[in-house]
């Protein structure tokens, strides 16, 4: 086992991500679109908020911190509902090991404070 950033990692290594969909009283999801920067889905739809887990952080930590970042919404970790674990690599590529979350979130979506190098 080794610790390396996700920009230095080599075919087969895994890295670990946290995903988070927000979903209103009335069943609603809050989806967003990448930037189109980004070197991986650039410009393509998905969740609320997601990211790559620090070294030192659990999937709790980094999903919080990534809705903050992200899109501008503090939440708990005791707010988070556990979706799903999911691992994945295909051939001659880096590999995943994510963790999906799903919490209530009651902002409209002017509440929301966008990070721009993100969505």
């Amino acid at each position: 086992i080794k610790i390396i950033s996700r920009k230095n990692a080599k075919p087969g290594d895994i890295w670990r991500i946290s995903t988070i969909w927000l979903f209103n009283e009335e069943g609603k999801v809050l989806i967003a679109k990448r930037a189109q920067s980004k070197s991986l889905h650039g410009g393509l739809w998905g969740s609320s908020a997601a990211g790559t887990a620090s070294t030192d952080e659990y999937p709790e930590l980094t999903a919080v911190r990534e809705t903050e970042e992200e899109i501008g919404f503090k939440i708990s970790e005791k707010d988070l509902i556990l979706i799903d674990k999911l691992f994945y690599m295909r051939d001659n590529e880096t590999g995943r090991q994510a963790t999906i979350f799903k919490a209530r979130c009651d902002l409209s979506e002017d509440q929301f404070t966008l990070q721009e190098s993100e969505v």
